[in-house]
């Protein structure tokens, strides 16, 4: 937990003298260079780092995720999170966590964004502000796609092809709602 400036360096520091692990508070760096540099010598030393987004270990996410890996309610399509507005690098590790926790281990294959952030931040191709999502859109390899966009509550909708799963209040709790045949949409 120290400013986020030096965390890349104090991050390196540590992992080439000898510390085994890491827990890592949000955001890891103010830029994805200093990120990936800080990541390429905690990997090279073997380092074991715990990140600080721990909602995908909340037993609600974990149940959620081991339901829809059954098949019970059909392949995954969507993965929708509302989260709260705040800051991309500060809050949003969280719920792009989740996207990554129920996408598994399929790969990105695109993402759009729109973002607010202070134009005065802005010099050349920098922006020293953490940006405000109002919505992002994740396509990962098989189809399924993820939607973050903010909301005064946090929830995660899954959405099946029999069913959808929604966790309400922070993971406190989740409900199942599954499909009814309807003769106004088209069964595909």
């Amino acid at each position: 937990a120290t400013r986020t400036e030096h965390r890349p360096d104090i991050i390196k520091y540590a992992a080439s003298n000898g510390v085994r692990g890491i827990y890592i508070e949000k955001p890891i760096s103010r830029s994805l260079g200093a990120a990936k540099s800080a990541m390429r010598v905690v990997q090279s030393n073997g380092v074991s780092v715990a990140y600080g987004t721990y909602s995908r270990y909340l037993k609600v996410h974990r149940g959620v995720r081991d339901y829809i890996a059954s098949g019970a309610l059909g392949a995954l399509k969507q993965i929708v999170v509302n989260y709260g507005r705040s800051g991309l690098l500060w809050g949003h590790p969280h719920s792009v966590s989740l996207l990554a926790h129920y996408a598994g281990r399929r790969r990105v294959e695109f993402v759009q964004s729109s973002m607010v952030f202070d134009r005065k931040a802005v010099a050349r191709n920098l922006i020293d502000d953490d940006p405000i999502p109002e919505f992002c859109f994740v396509r990962f390899k098989g189809g399924i796609s993820g939607v973050i966009t903010y909301s005064e509550n946090f929830t995660v909708r899954l959405i099946c092809e029999k069913g959808e799963i929604e966790t309400a209040s922070d993971a406190a709790s989740f409900s199942v709602y599954r499909n009814v045949r309807s003769p106004y949409f088209p069964q595909i």
